[in-house]
């Protein structure tokens, strides 16, 4: 069966197509790294959780918790359940892969009156291509050898 390509440009379009893939029952592995844009995240979250894959979540940011983004209650539970979240403040690519599906997005920056940040989303690319999802793997698993795990209370990830 030859890969599936696709551009999305709609931000709901986007969310949906993750969504009905994370609902799935049964995924590998669940990668993601950088920061969505606001509230993303933690939508993102939230599915994973729902649907019983937060042991399979490997989550890699590139700075610590910041508002409307991944929240401290939802880090925990992404713990609780086996996953794991680490620091790797060189890492700025917007990704997220499931199982072989993976998703690239791109977010715009706006400044706001108040010098708070704002990312919005632009568009993103779909692939369900092993070959590239394989060489994302790859590189991901060499960024998480060289993160920090987050620390969190109660909670204490083994450094491997």
């Amino acid at each position: 069966m030859e890969a599936k390509i696709e551009f999305i440009s709609d931000k709901n379009c986007f969310m949906k197509n993750l969504f009905d893939i994370l609902k799935s029952p049964v995924h590998s592995e669940i990668f993601i790294s950088g920061f969505l844009a606001e509230s993303m995240l933690p939508e993102i979250i939230n599915i994973i959780i729902e649907n019983g894959h937060a042991g399979k979540c490997s989550i890699l940011i590139p700075y610590i918790f910041n508002k409307a983004r991944l929240k401290k209650i939802q880090a925990k539970e992404i713990y609780m359940h086996g996953g794991s979240i680490r620091v790797n403040s060189s890492l700025r690519s917007k990704l997220i892969v499931v199982d072989n599906n993976v998703f690239v997005a791109s977010f715009s920056y706006k400044g706001k009156e108040d010098r708070d940040q704002k990312f919005v989303f632009d568009n993103c690319m779909f692939t369900d291509c092993q070959e590239i999802s394989e060489k994302i793997r790859v590189s991901f698993n060499e960024k998480w050898k060289r993160a920090f795990p987050i620390v969190i209370e109660g909670v204490q990830e083994e450094i491997t």
